[in-house]
């Protein structure tokens, strides 16, 4: 297999390409500590009066072709495998130029920058064209030198790339301008790369697990991508609609993935257990075991890569959607418990006995592992035996909820009074403080004949729970006369929730400065505490003695 493999510095690598990422790609995902690594590798070598250069990646590009811009010639490349490092390494160029521009300095060196990132023809063409930014965050950095809008990216994808972009700006906006020179000088010449250029998508793959077998460090979901993929090209796909498809199915796969951190390893390990059927010993597949099991899974059939892609992306929009219910944050901390959560979701049950089967698994849920603080080896394999039973249809609802109620009456989970009562409930549990404390304001609503005001949750959800946690008799008061000691201040009786500005402007306040807000504040748990005429350890009491019988109630 020839590859054509050249070592290159960055500017040799850079000149007379164009790059651009295919949409079936995963999306930018480096976060501060990669490039904080890269900017270290920079300023090592910089620090070096020898010339040394420095080799930063392997990249592998496939060749699309020529293109002419007005009278240069480009060869046009999908990058394969560097694409973060590539991407990244484009944003610091620019940020280069814009930090001379501002200083006013070395005109010929902004007058290069700029030449090699924007081509000179009617549409302004980028030197590289990312994939999976719906807001072009990358292409108008790149190209007009504009900084992301102060609004939040609208998904986790554009998220990395507007940090990237403050981070470049951030290291290259420290130095004056014989330092931004300097390390103009090492970007183009002292970092070099070996470079694999394909003219045959089918060697794509294989060259792809060859390089990654030899120690780079690749996601499991990218190794599973190039495996089915090479299973469409090695069954000689003439007029290449089933690899189109994959493109196509792939480009969804990364869109889902990129509306959120983390998702792609619980995505697979998720995907492979319910398409498949295997676990081991009552637990999730490794990353390994699950990329091997839907590979094996497929057999070498085509119709089979792709239907396992389009499962794949299945999974990952059912994890989304969990996602986007920010109540249920708290209880997804447990893999197993989220997995049978996805289940339920993906299963062919009614939209009602869903409904039920969900309003079980948050009771046995925050009762197993928020109230009693079991860790991820409590019922383990129970759960993961559930969700692959629920997914394929062999329980019908009420056996599902049957067997979570059953899940949550082990005597080894104790009282929930002992577990509630006179106790910490603010550190290292604020989380679940929060769970409970939405589902009482659901309870005090109820008895009201009234709904919660969803967009007062939103507010509060969208926050940090230090910022909505509202402390009665705040934390500076543990030590007062009348509440020695942080328990009770920490006590769930002396919790309630307040939405963030709210929250803030009552700080060290003492109860009856407080009472006029709260008399105000759009909760109906913070309206009745203005209604009592002092707060004390018997007020204290007597809240809680309220709120965890409403808990004995609800989830014994």
């Amino acid at each position: 297999m020839n590859i054509d493999p050249k070592h290159l510095s960055l500017l040799q690598l850079l000149q007379d390409r164009l790059f651009q990422i295919p949409q079936y790609q995963r999306a930018y995902s480096w976060g501060r500590r990669q490039r904080k690594e890269l900017f270290e590798d920079i300023d090592a070598l910089m620090e070096r009066d020898d010339g040394a250069t420095h080799f930063m990646a392997t990249v592998v590009v496939l060749s699309r072709g020529k293109r002419t811009v007005v009278t240069d010639s480009f060869d046009v490349v999908d990058v394969v495998d560097g694409q973060q490092r590539l991407t990244t390494l484009v944003m610091l160029l620019r940020s280069v130029q814009k930090a001379l521009a501002d200083l006013g300095a070395h005109k010929k060196a902004q007058a290069r920058l700029n030449e090699l990132l924007i081509k000179d023809d009617d549409l302004s063409l980028v030197l590289l064209q990312t994939n999976h930014d719906t807001s072009h965050v990358f292409r108008d950095y790149i190209r007009e030198g504009k900084a992301p809008a102060d609004g939040p990216p609208s998904t986790r994808a554009e998220q990395n790339l507007v940090q990237g972009i403050r981070d470049c700006e951030g290291y290259a906006g420290a130095r004056d301008a014989e330092g931004l020179l300097k390390l103009t000088q090492a970007l183009f010449n002292q970092l070099t790369f070996i470079v694999h250029t394909l003219t045959d998508e089918s060697l794509v793959y294989t060259v792809f697990e060859v390089l990654n077998s030899r120690g780079l460090s690749v996601a499991w979901i990218d190794k599973l991508k190039s495996m089915l993929m090479a299973i469409a090209f090695e069954n000689g796909d003439p007029d290449e609609t089933h690899v189109s498809e994959l493109h196509e199915v792939w480009k969804e796969v990364y869109r889902a993935l990129g509306l959120r951190e983390g998702l792609s390893d619980e995505a697979l390990r998720f995907a492979a257990v319910l398409l498949t059927g295997q676990f081991y010993k009552g637990r999730l597949l490794s990353l390994q075991g699950a990329t091997e099991a839907v590979r094996d899974w497929c057999g070498g059939d085509t119709k089979k890569a792709i239907e396992a892609s389009r499962w794949l992306c299945t999974v990952v929009e059912g994890l989304n959607r969990l996602g986007e219910r920010p109540v249920l944050t708290p209880l997804m901390r447990i893999s197993q418990a989220r997995f049978v959560a996805l289940a339920i979701e993906l299963s062919d049950l009614s939209d009602e006995d869903k409904e039920a089967c969900m309003a079980q698994w948050e009771k046995t849920v925050f009762r197993v592992f928020g109230i009693a603080n079991k860790d991820a080896r409590t019922l383990s394999g129970a759960l993961v035996r559930l969700g692959t039973k629920v997914y394929r249809g062999d329980m019908s609802a009420a056996s599902v909820v049957q067997k979570l109620e059953r899940m949550a009456q082990d005597k080894a989970y104790g009282d929930i009074r002992d577990q509630l009562e006179d106790e910490n409930c603010y550190h290292d549990w604020k989380g679940y403080l929060r769970y409970l404390l939405y589902r009482y304001e659901q309870h005090l609503a109820e008895q009201e004949g009234e709904a919660i005001d969803k967009s007062v949750w939103d507010r509060i959800w969208a926050a940090r729970p230090d910022d909505t946690i509202e402390h009665i008799v705040p934390q500076s008061a543990a030590n007062s006369d009348g509440f020695k000691g942080k328990l009770y201040v920490h006590r769930l009786g002396n919790l309630t929730l307040l939405p963030p500005k709210v929250n803030s402007s009552l700080q060290d306040k003492p109860f009856q400065q407080k009472k006029a807000t709260y008399a105000k504040a759009p909760l109906y748990q913070v309206r009745a505490l203005a209604e009592l005429d002092k707060w004390n350890k018997k007020a204290v009491k007597t809240r809680e003695e309220e709120i965890i019988s409403w808990v004995e109630d609800q989830y014994s």
